[in-house]
């Protein structure tokens, strides 16, 4: 039921910006907009958690970051062209009739599903009552991580068309490469922290975003760009499947959509509003080299606290 609502009032939600012009109404509708789109991703990662075998968590919830990107990147690579050939409205009715198509397919794929009841909740209940400080240093790790994300969503294109000059068709190349990155790298990144564990991936994702973050503030041409984005991505896919993989094990087998929906709401998109937010302030008073170098920063800050996070981890087990 969320998926179907989530899909279908996207789409309505998104023709609402061909009618109207000034910015308060802009704002109210990106409010619900986002709102409705909340009610797509916690409960698909928590269907997909709840439901993979022991020791392929990552690898299941990486398919999701997969097939996150891969639409992303089906999204911004003609939208560009679009918006240039038929104009920006056309941008807008494009993305609302794929939203009605995803609900259409969500009614038809999820008719015939029966959900599981779990019978575990005290057990786990008392696990996270254990590991509710471990749990706490992980969201705030990844808001950290987030915020960069937030800057780049917001201010990659105006960074790239100042320095480059580039068209906006381009800028979506850019878009289209970051999302086919993620695409490539989610599920490879997921089975390999299977292997070698999520918080060696998670330290390592933290690492390699703050390298890039800090990358971006020097980059001077199109293909430099194009590079970073590529490493930024690897960095991405290294941390979200296993971080989210992390979060899942510790909530309750019947509260996965919960626990996922909390960990994106909070953790994820804390980042991610602060990133865009506090980025254009900096960006305002020291420049777009100063606001991605925050990104980064941001990343090395998460890398520190993700050291606090294993040592209480780790106690926590003993």
């Amino acid at each position: 039921m969320p998926l179907a609502v989530g899909t279908f009032l996207c789409g309505f939600t998104v023709l609402l910006f061909t009618l109207v012009q000034e910015l308060f109404y802009i704002f109210i509708i990106f409010f619900f907009w986002g709102l409705f789109r909340s009610a797509i991703f916690g409960p698909s990662r928590g269907f997909i958690a709840a439901g993979a075998p022991v020791g392929k968590k990552t690898t299941r919830l990486a398919i999701v970051t997969a097939i996150i990107a891969v639409s992303s990147s089906l999204g911004a690579l003609p939208s560009g062209f679009i918006a240039e050939t038929w104009g920006f409205k056309t941008v807008f009715y494009f993305s609302a009739t794929v939203s009605f198509l995803g609900g259409l397919l969500v009614l038809w794929g999820y008719r015939n599903t029966i959900p599981v009841k779990y019978k575990l909740r005290g057990r786990f209940k008392l696990k996270l009552n254990k590991e509710s400080k471990a749990l706490t240093l992980q969201c705030l790790v990844t808001a950290f991580q987030f915020f960069g994300l937030g800057v780049i969503v917001a201010f990659l294109p105006l960074l790239v068309t100042g320095r480059t000059g580039v068209s906006m068709a381009e800028v979506g190349i850019l878009v289209s490469v970051r999302g086919l990155v993620a695409m490539l790298f989610s599920i490879p990144m997921g089975m390999l922290a299977d292997r070698i564990g999520t918080r060696i991936m998670m330290f390592f994702g933290l690492l390699i975003t703050a390298l890039a973050m800090a990358a971006f503030s020097f980059a001077g041409s199109f293909a430099a760009f194009v590079f970073i984005v590529v490493l930024y991505n690897i960095g991405y896919t290294a941390f979200s499947p296993a971080a989210l993989s992390l979060f899942s094990s510790s909530s309750p087998p019947d509260r996965q959509g919960t626990a996922m929906g909390f960990y994106g709401a909070i953790c994820e998109n804390t980042g991610i509003v602060a990133g865009s937010a506090v980025g254009g302030f900096i960006w305002s008073a020291w420049g777009g080299q100063a606001a991605f170098m925050s990104g980064a920063a941001a990343s090395l800050i998460g890398a520190f606290i993700f050291i606090l996070f294993i040592k209480l981890n780790v106690n926590s087990c003993n």
